[in-house]
């Protein structure tokens, strides 16, 4: 039991309805935080109408990386789907230290979740949307100070699992 704070959604999920209603859950749960994470992002910061904030947000939704990654197996990879909900939480404007701890616990998850090789992309990811947010009028200031602190806390989080990772290195 020392590890269960360690298991990912997709483990949670196959003790109460077996691993195949597992995999398709997981694929319906990422495909909502992905849709609500990029509605949130387009709306709230970039300051669109609905109506964009909708069609961007199922554009996102309807993507194909996680789909095709939780097919073949590569689960850890359900994490991607947080990516604009990270965004959003370090790009809102407004309650500083609600959106820090909620993008600890996001950036910890990705972590914790397994998915070191798609990290670098959400990483990305959030570079270009905090581009695109700074451009359209965001604090540039507020995402570094929000960016800064969550990462720092979320390594602190993650320091058993990166420190055991490195350890292999």
């Amino acid at each position: 039991l020392g590890d269960v704070y360690k298991r990912q959604f997709p483990q949670w999920c196959a003790w109460f309805v077996g691993p195949l209603a597992a995999a398709q859950a997981t694929l319906l749960a990422c495909t909502l935080v992905a849709y609500t994470g990029m509605y949130l992002y387009v709306r709230d910061v970039l300051r669109v109408t609905p109506w964009v904030a909708a069609a961007a947000a199922l554009v996102l939704a309807l993507e194909a990386f996680v789909p095709a990654r939780l097919v073949v197996g590569h689960l850890g990879f359900h994490s991607q789907a947080l990516g604009p909900l990270l965004a959003w939480c370090l790009l809102r404007p407004g309650r500083s230290l609600a959106c820090i701890l909620g993008a600890t616990m996001l950036a910890t998850y990705i972590v914790l979740s397994g998915n070191v090789y798609g990290a670098p992309a959400i990483a990305l990811w959030i570079a270009g949307a905090a581009a695109v947010a700074v451009w359209r009028g965001a604090d540039w200031r507020v995402f570094a100070v929000r960016a800064v602190t969550a990462l720092a806390l979320s390594l602190l989080l993650c320091a058993e699992k990166l420190y055991l990772a490195f350890a292999f290195v």
